[in-house]
């Protein structure tokens, strides 16, 4: 969406927190507020994700980049970068939320894990009358990723998403419905934040062996392209796992403990 002449509608305002008090937020909380500050976070190696509770001067530390540097970016990236992504997810019913993260991320794993392990099999093939142990540990790492996070996403479709819709229906003013004990849905939530730092292991584990997704520059073109894949591959999923760590299950526990 555009506003006249062309001009891209930032997401930020005059009013928004990042604008007024970005230290009192952390970066989950900051990309929440401004979605434009994950391309930042991605270019710098910021995990917004499992370490998304870590206030920005801390994730600024870690990474070796100055809080300044980071902050320009971000407003840059806020006024003139085009958003993908219209919905305030802090406020749309989580109903719709789930709906978006089953249609943008589930649905994106269930095809592109297969293609990404053919791809991993075909570098092994092709190297395989070379010195092929960096490809096949590779497989190793991304077959263990693919049945963790597989196993997960079920455990979300079937037990996980299905409780906070029904919770979120439970409190709605128009409900009529018998009353609902609470407690499950948090609990579940703890569960799988537990589960998101495993595969979150992994993927950072599969960053470090392609070093952050550079191919070697004798690469041959596969492997180029496997490497260009898995580092989109990564970006979706730490949009993925931002959305659940930093915004749903949040949500989530704090409509339940509410009720309680």
């Amino acid at each position: 969406m555009r506003a006249g002449h062309g001009t891209p509608i930032a997401y930020t305002s005059p009013g928004d927190p990042i604008m007024r008090n970005t230290m009192s937020l952390n970066i989950g909380q900051i990309v929440a507020e401004t979605p434009a500050a994950a391309r930042v976070f991605d270019d710098y190696q910021i995990d917004y994700c499992s370490e998304g509770k870590d206030p920005l001067d801390v994730a600024c530390r870690k990474a070796g980049v100055s809080i300044d540097r980071i902050l320009d970016e971000i407003q840059l990236a806020a006024r003139t970068e085009i958003p993908t992504d219209l919905h305030d997810w802090r406020r749309a019913p989580m109903r719709d939320l789930i709906a978006h993260i089953l249609n943008a991320h589930h649905a994106f794993l269930d095809v592109q894990l297969p293609l990404l392990e053919h791809e991993i099999m075909r570098s092994v093939g092709i190297h395989a009358n070379d010195n092929n142990e960096h490809y096949q540990q590779l497989r190793k790492v991304f077959s263990r990723f693919r049945d963790e996070i597989e196993h997960h996403n079920k455990r979300e479709e079937m037990v996980l998403f299905p409780a906070i819709i029904a919770l979120e229906q439970s409190t709605a003013k128009s409900y009529t419905g018998p009353k609902r004990s609470f407690g499950f849905a948090s609990q579940t939530v703890h569960s799988m934040e537990g589960e998101h730092e495993s595969i979150h292991k992994l993927l950072n584990e599969i960053r470090r062996m392609t070093n952050s997704f550079t191919p070697p520059s004798d690469a041959r073109g596969q492997d180029r392209s496997l490497y260009h894949d898995l580092r989109e591959f990564e970006i979706n999923m730490r949009r993925h796992f931002h959305l659940e760590n930093n915004i749903l299950f949040p949500r989530a526990a704090a409509l339940e403990e509410n009720r309680t």
